[in-house]
């Protein structure tokens, strides 16, 4: 039998005969026979979609806060040197006691106000405090890249606002509420060289805490983003309270709330040969893989591009890697075949789910016809999917490619069998073409090895016939439709049985649709496999990671259709190969997952730029309230604001001055209210909601009547205010009431000044009365 060198796709593993029993008990964790803790048997029995699974040990852990030790507990995972920067959080030993959380450069330490203080008990690599509040319990779940805290509130008499004093931040700008969540902003700011600003960049995303937008879940299993917000108490850049706010509205008790303390720009979980859908809300879909472990995943996760964030979501209904995921024209994502159970005891799957964005939850729907993985998922004009070839190997049969095809219908839920490929083959492409039948490329069949033939399949007709044949023979590759209607193939491994020869490529080809032909087009400069391929909306193609057969690589390609060639594009922060590549509504492309060249599994992700600016991040706002009148002067810090144009409350701003690290503008008028604030540059826009409030300053009509006045007259000061609380003229008079008038008789010319004021600020008003001196007399001539 042949052995590929990729250990993670194409090794041979030992297949084992099992029972559907023993394979129902090793896809999902069963609950374990002993005596739960009772917050633990609540959770987990009236609230199943909420996960409290933790693989966190613990240990004795001292921190200073201030000038003293504070004892608490520290939370252990496996090791995995893969992710570089982690969430490291010391618990409280008592709920009330402090927090602590850092990650790099980053510490916030906040302390839970008016707790009572009720003792952690370890349960399952939970933290357990009952009752530090009336009628509530809290959970610390803990993770490598994430914690979660979740609030059990088990009826009426459970509080609604819980507020975290921010006792300490080290590392932290700014503490900004963005779309819900809390994020703790540094001051990071990446300078793009020459070369990526006419390549194009690669920026790690930004390793920051944040508490994730809160969530509840009720006892029917309602689950709502719109009954749990925070909310920033305190002026200027660093609040000092932090308050969670709950809402029952609608809801029947218990509640289950989670506020989330993670890291930014990291996934959740390490994983490789994933998947990633782009969804039609903009968001990215992670799914499954195999993590550090060596485990299956049933982890899901979601990339907000607004907020540079993932969250969980989820999970699958089984563990799988190697599988398909196709975005349905109604907005559901089909997750169908792949592989489960272990690297050593793997089995295929016929089953597949059903991906739905509203709840964010997966449900099973047809089943495959075939077991399979490897394969290859299309969706069609007609809104099916088709689902051709893969490998197929269980209960100890040998491994062998499929020739069999099947469509997906939505409408029925069902697979049924299309034509077969004249070949078998998995590994291969398959790509729409704008006249919709669908081209099959290349692939590997284990009687031949790598192919070279390609198909065209007809979704009129159901079948599949022969087209041109590529020029290499090549596997594991990748091909890309172009704006012209040709198709991009490159990369790949090729392996031809009858020559010996064997290895990754370098070369590329096209196909035209139009002649049924392959030709070659320009040579990447390094050749690679399990590489990804991703087309810009410039028309040019990014090719990323990948291996040369010696080592996962780092560096980065584009190819320009217009002139057929391939020049270098920078490198990616992490050597990456079975990562993926992710083309975003905003034309940045998100990398995310794979392994690198030390096999580790990698947590990290980052965004390719291919303008080469990166783009802006907002600090601080600074005053962040202003009279309704406009004309206020505001300085917003940050990052990449170099040229930022500024919208207020949906207006255009007068910008003063900008830098990379400050934007200075004048606001225009506005009724009052919190607005948000937008900064645009070449790089994109940043955005922070209700990050200006616009308020009524007292409104001042102030006279002299008359103005003018000779020495030893008087005059009056008449004056209306409206909209204040206190009233002062200056020059002796004093404190008003909010209208009135009084008599002045000044010996020189005077200059009034009345100050009204509110809880929003002060406005001033002035008026003067002048001294007319005696007339003189014309002179005689």
């Amino acid at each position: 039998m042949l052995e590929l060198s990729d250990p993670g796709r194409f090794t041979l593993r030992l297949r084992r005969l099992t029972t559907c029993f023993l394979l129902l008990f090793s896809a999902v964790p069963l609950l374990s026979a002993a005596p739960m803790h009772p917050v633990e048997r609540h959770l987990r029995v009236d609230f199943p979609s909420v996960s409290i699974q933790s693989t966190a040990t613990f240990e004795d852990a001292e921190e200073i806060i201030g000038s003293r030790f504070v004892p608490g507990l520290r939370a252990r995972f496996p090791q995995s040197s893969a992710m570089p920067e982690r969430v490291i959080l010391t618990y409280p030993r008592f709920y009330g006691d402090p927090l602590v959380a850092a990650l790099g450069e980053q510490r916030v330490v906040l302390r839970a106000v008016n707790a009572c203080a009720t003792a952690a008990e370890t349960v399952n690599g939970t933290l357990i405090f009952r009752e530090p509040y009336p009628s509530v319990d809290a959970v610390e779940v803990p993770h490598n890249a994430r914690s979660e805290e979740i609030l059990l509130l088990r009826d009426e008499r459970a509080p609604l606002a819980y507020d975290y004093e921010i006792v300490e931040m080290r590392g932290v700008a700014a503490v900004v509420l963005d779309r819900g969540a809390v994020s703790f902003v540094s001051g990071a700011d990446p300078v793009a060289n020459a070369m990526q600003i006419n390549r194009g960049r690669f920026d790690q995303l930004p390793a920051m805490l944040q508490i994730d937008r809160p969530w509840v879940v009720d006892a029917v299993g309602r689950r709502s983003e719109a009954h749990a917000r925070w909310s920033l108490i305190g002026a200027g850049a660093t609040p000092a309270i932090l308050r969670l706010t709950v809402s029952t509205d609608g809801l029947t008790y218990p509640l289950v709330v989670d506020p989330s303390f993670s890291a930014t720009g990291r996934l959740i979980n390490d994983r490789y040969s994933h998947t990633a859908t782009l969804l039609q809300n903009g968001k990215v879909l992670v799914a499954g893989g195999i993590h550090h472990d060596g485990s299956y995943l049933r982890e899901v996760e979601l990339y907000d591009p607004a907020a540079s964030t993932f969250s969980a979501t989820g999970p699958l209904v089984f563990p799988r890697t190697f599988h398909t995921a196709t975005l349905l024209s109604n907005g559901q994502v089909l997750i169908a075949g792949g592989e489960y159970g272990d690297p050593f005891i793997s089995h295929n799957h016929r089953t597949a789910e059903l991906y739905d964005p509203a709840t964010g939850t997966f449900s099973l729907t047809g089943s495959l016809n075939e077991l399979r993985y490897s394969a290859t998922a299309t969706l069609l004009p007609n809104g099916k999917v088709l689902v051709a070839g893969g490998n197929q190997t269980d209960y100890g049969d040998p491994l062998h490619s499929l020739a069999a095809a099947e469509l997906y219908d939505p409408a029925t839920g069902t697979f049924n069998v299309t034509g077969s490929m004249p070949s078998a083959r998995d590994s291969n492409t398959a790509t729409l073409l704008p006249n919709g039948k669908v081209l099959i490329a290349g692939g590997f069949s284990f009687s031949g090895g790598a192919l070279s033939s390609a198909l065209l399949y007809d979704p009129a007709s159901g079948t599949f016939s022969s087209t041109g044949s590529m020029i290499t023979k090549r596997f594991d590759h990748t091909a890309t439709l172009l704006p012209n209607g040709k198709v991009l193939i490159t990369t790949g491994w090729t392996l031809d049985v009858s020559t010996g020869v064997t290895g990754p490529v370098s070369s590329a080809e096209l196909y035209d649709p139009s002649s049924g032909t392959f030709s070659a087009t320009g040579s990447l400069a390094r050749e690679r496999r399990s590489a990804r391929e991703t087309p810009l909306s410039n028309g040019n193609v990014l090719i990323t990671g990948g291996s040369d057969d010696s080592n996962n690589l780092s560096t980065a390609e584009l190819y320009d259709a217009a002139s057929g060639t391939f020049s270098l594009a920078g490198s990616t922060a992490f050597p990456r190969g079975s990562h993926t590549a992710t083309i975003l509504p905003n034309g940045k492309v998100l990398i995310a997952g794979g392994r690198d060249n030390s096999n580790n599994i990698l947590f990290a992700a980052e965004l390719y730029d291919p303008s080469g600016a990166a783009a802006p991040t907002i600090a601080g706002i600074n005053p962040n309230r202003g009279p309704t009148t406009g004309a206020q002067s505001v300085t917003v810090t940050g990052t990449n604001l170099t040229g930022a144009t500024v919208v207020i409350g949906g207006n255009a701003a007068t910008v003063t001055g900008t830098s990379a690290a400050a934007v200075t503008f004048t606001t225009p008028t506005h009724a009052a209210g919190v607005v948000n604030v937008t900064l645009t540059t070449a790089g994109g826009s940043a955005t922070v909601n209700g990050g200006y409030t616009y308020v009524l300053l007292p409104a001042i009509a102030f006279t002299a009547s008359p103005s003018a006045i000779a020495a030893g007259q008087s005059s009056t000061l008449s004056w209306t205010v409206t909209n204040a609380n206190t009233v002062l003229i200056d020059q002796g008079i004093g404190a008003r009431s909010l209208s009135g008038s009084v008599a002045v008789s000044p010996g020189v010319t005077t200059t009034y000044t009345l100050s009204a004021s509110n809880a929003d600020g002060t406005a001033l008003a002035q008026t003067t009365v002048s001294i007319l001196g005696p007339r003189r007399r014309a002179a005689r001539h």
